[in-house]
């Protein structure tokens, strides 16, 4: 009976594994990177737009990282939008500011009823900004000296009026390395680039950290004002370019673009919680349920391999060795795929033994943001809303 009940553990760990694999597999069938900018000349004027709360530990290598940019002088500026920091924020801003006069800092006022504090600050840099393209940027965001002529270039070359690039993901600390790489396959998942670009299809996704606006397109959806209630202010501009017919794209840029999202578990945990249902697609009990058993299931599979050794079994067992060969080929299978995200991540092949984790910390990720979105509960930086 004991044998029984492997052999059907195993299948089923198996038939989740191919179908978690199967669906992670379609972002490396189909993810498109930003190629080379190809124009040298003439470049629309750009305003960079970048919201910062309590970003101390960020805004300086940012802002660095933008002097740098291989842009036409005289044809871009950086706003930096100082959301009610109450860190040394405004400070370096202004020590950027006061050695290149393309960088300047507005203070966003008191946030105002209905409105998100990122959206708000967003919304008075685009205000204040001259330029023919905005580009809205993270604080944690760091862009390298041809991030902004390849996607403006390709934007142009394509004739989108808005641009959003997914960066490279730093992760730095043993915690990060831990929880980070399962928790980002969990939710890539549930991505589907096939249909994350065609203007017909409404599943839509956008990367926050970078979204390219002509002035007309930001224009036409109503710019941030329009999504000002919205916690996943990407997700929600994904939707509405689409929904007014912009000529809209979503595409890799590792090569041009780096981020450092989090720096701690608590961190990991908070700041997932905010957009974890709308990444995932999990807008019911059922659907948040089926999101983290998957996770939860995948991460507890791990474990068949060593229990089935460790049970004493005759070799001669049809349902020992089907239950072995199928828990190995599926380990054996998960390993390669891990091992291949982890080198794509830069993190050490040793952390392999703490997918499970990352896995885990996925499926409690959703749980909890389900929880938090039925009780109405929203906060980040600070800030309840």
């Amino acid at each position: 009976m004991s044998e029984l009940i492997l052999l059907v553990l195993s299948a089923c760990w198996a038939a989740l594994a191919a179908a978690f694999l199967t669906a992670v597999g379609r972002i490396y069938l189909h993810r498109e990177q930003l190629p080379e900018a190809r124009r040298n000349g003439s470049l629309p004027r750009l305003s960079l737009v970048i919201p910062a709360r309590d970003e101390e530990a960020n805004i300086g290598e940012c802002l660095q990282c933008i002097t740098r940019l291989d842009y036409p002088e005289g044809e871009f500026e950086v706003i930096v939008v100082d959301d009610n920091s109450t860190d040394a924020t405004a400070s370096i801003v202004d020590e950027y500011a006061a050695r290149d006069k393309r960088i300047r800092r507005i203070s966003a006022p008191a946030l105002p009823e209905g409105w998100m504090g990122k959206s708000h600050a967003c919304w008075q840099g685009a205000q204040a900004a001259a330029g023919d393209w905005l580009l809205f940027v993270d604080a944690d965001t760091y862009l390298k000296p041809q991030a902004a002529r390849a996607s403006l270039d390709y934007a142009l070359n394509k004739g989108h009026g808005f641009l959003s690039v997914i960066p490279f993901q730093r992760i730095v600390s043993a915690q990060e390395r831990i929880v980070l790489p399962g928790v980002f396959l969990g939710f890539a998942s549930a991505i589907d680039f096939r249909r994350v670009n065609d203007p017909d299809d409404p599943f839509a996704i956008a990367n926050g950290q970078f979204l390219l606006f002509s002035r007309d397109a930001y224009r036409r959806v109503g710019g941030h004002e329009a999504i000002r209630s919205e916690t996943s202010d990407d997700l929600a501009f994904a939707r509405a370019v689409k929904r007014h017919r912009v000529s809209a794209y979503t595409l890799f840029g590792e090569h041009y673009i780096e981020t450092r999202m989090y720096r701690s578990l608590r961190e990991i945990w908070h700041g997932f919680a905010k957009n974890a249902m709308e990444i995932m697609h999990a807008t019911s009990v059922f659907s948040a349920s089926v999101d983290a058993l998957i996770s939860f299931g995948l991460a507890a599979g791990t474990l068949l391999p060593f229990i089935l050794f460790s049970t004493p079994a005759s070799t001669d067992s049809l349902l020992w060795n089907l239950s072995a060969a199928i828990s190995v080929i599926t380990f054996a299978t998960l390993l390669l795929v891990f091992s291949a995200s982890l080198r794509a991540l830069r993190v050490p092949v040793l952390y392999l033994v703490a997918l499970p984790v990352g896995l885990a910390m996925h499926g409690a990720i959703i749980i909890n943001a389900w929880f938090r979105h039925q009780q109405g509960k929203r906060e980040w930086k600070g800030r309840r809303y």
